[in-house]
């Protein structure tokens, strides 16, 4: 199986595709913007000729992110959920899957070096943060350009697994 079909089968599993409900980066859920960075991560391992364990990449990109909440309905500031997320993602992940140590380090340094409590210990936890900070760079223009321009959320570019 080849790693996009890897991604398609791990985003459309029970668990993570819970990620779809969640609004992220203004007009993105959660879960296509973790398709995003872990397909951006594999690219970029590519493009740099970085040896990586592909298994390990995808889990942690995957589920970088899996805090299961919304951070404005939870009356969380930016500042606020930037410091803790990370390790919510670990807490609930761990509810469903045994990761490895590799793994953790890759979500909790997602945010990295916004948030400086975990440096990243592996080349795929640096992949993860590296991509983690394009996508979202490039999600939050969109939706900074959509509602600039009086986009409707059908007419956003078609995200998910095509990015």
């Amino acid at each position: 199986m080849n790693f996009t079909d890897k991604v398609s089968v791990f985003a459309d599993s029970k668990s993570v595709s819970q990620l779809g409900r969640y609004r992220h980066h203004l007009v993105y859920t959660t879960l296509e913007h973790s398709i995003h960075v872990t397909k951006t991560s594999y690219a970029l391992a590519k493009a740099l000729r970085v040896k990586v364990d592909e298994d390990a990449m995808l889990r942690g990109a995957m589920l970088h992110d899996f805090f299961l909440y919304e951070r404005a309905a939870e009356g969380m500031s930016p500042a606020e959920h930037f410091a803790v997320h990370p390790e919510i993602a670990v807490e609930k992940a761990s509810q469903y899957y045994a990761l490895t140590e590799k793994e953790r380090n890759i979500i909790l340094s997602h945010m990295w070096p916004v948030n400086r409590a975990v440096l990243p210990q592996c080349s795929e936890a640096w992949l993860v943060s590296i991509a983690d900070k394009l996508c979202t760079t490039w999600e939050s223009s969109i939706g900074l350009a959509a509602a600039a321009l009086g986009v409707r959320k059908e007419q956003r570019p078609t995200a998910g697994r095509t990015f």
